[in-house]
């Protein structure tokens, strides 16, 4: 029995169907089709009724899920155990990953990765919604936030701050939270909901209503009105060290931050984790030592 045949079967059965189970193998659907013949063909069985609305599975197709899982799920043990083993990455990296972050980031991390591996090649898309890895044919993605599926492992590695920061001129004199009526804020467009900042503090977890003078759909736009002096805005701290750092913004309200997502490697849930995958893991570890982005 061709093992590569009963994982394009099992595909079809866990994906409905063979277009399905195609687009989850990352092979043509003449392949899954034909291996799938093959497979009938060397049992000496048919494995699936099919009809032009839907696929069943026959008395012998079902014993062969059973079993053949198992199958599949041991020669995947065997070999993560001797690719660990071999431990070099080699071929194709697909990722993807936030358009800021990958901006800021993922051109060093990048760098060191192929600076360790020769013989891996890296794609990186930017995509800042909702992926689904087995539909673009991804390896992994890198994420800020909470996962939207149980279908992903996720391997956190550190937290984006948001902070309350200002130009020099703005910030003087800003010392309470109450304070903030008398200065103007700026803010991030999102979709959906009225304009407001989550904030944590002495108090507590809060929610503070806004009127922002300028949203603005770009957090670059939005340093950069900052910095010209537009207003208080709630900027990810990585996003102004350089201009924390040269005072051309100012950390006002320090006891308050806003949400702090995580920054996580995710990828699916049943796949082993892949030399080249854990490679990119382990460099985008490395480039947050501190825990901190």
């Amino acid at each position: 029995m061709d093992l590569e045949s009963l994982r394009d079967f099992l595909a079809v059965v866990h994906e409905g169907s063979f277009v399905g189970a195609a687009k989850f193998r990352r092979t043509p659907k003449s392949t899954v089709s034909k291996r799938v013949q093959d497979l009938e063909a060397s049992l000496g069985v048919r494995l699936l009724e099919r009809t032009t609305r839907a696929l069943r599975l026959t008395p012998e197709g079902q014993l062969l899920v059973e079993r053949g899982q198992r199958i599949a799920e041991e020669a995947d043990a065997v070999t993560a155990l001797f690719q660990d083993r071999a431990g070099a990455p080699k071929g194709l990296l697909r990722v993807s990953c936030p358009q800021l972050f990958g901006q800021l980031f993922m051109g060093q991390i990048a760098a060191n990765l192929l600076a360790q591996h020769n013989d891996l090649r890296l794609e990186v898309q930017f995509r800042d919604g909702p992926v689904d890895l087995i539909e673009e044919g991804l390896d992994c993605a890198i994420r800020l936030g909470e996962l939207e599926t149980s279908t992903l492992i996720a391997r956190r590695f550190a937290q984006a701050t948001n902070i309350l920061a200002a130009a020099p001129a703005i910030a003087t004199g800003l010392r309470r939270l109450d304070e903030l009526d008398r200065v103007r804020t700026i803010s991030y467009l999102s979709q959906g909901g009225a304009p407001g900042w989550r904030l944590f503090g002495p108090e507590g977890a809060l929610s503070l209503p806004l009127r922002p003078q300028l949203q603005i759909g770009g957090m670059l736009a939005l340093k950069a009105a900052c910095v010209a002096g537009a207003g208080v805005a709630m900027l990810p701290a990585f996003v102004i060290a350089k201009e924390l750092a040269d005072r051309s913004l100012v950390h006002v309200l320090p006891d308050y931050v806003g949400p702090s997502p995580a920054l996580s490697l995710v990828y699916p849930s049943n796949r082993h984790l892949s030399p080249r995958v854990r490679a990119l893991s382990d460099c985008v570890a490395a480039a947050f030592p501190g825990g901190r982005i």
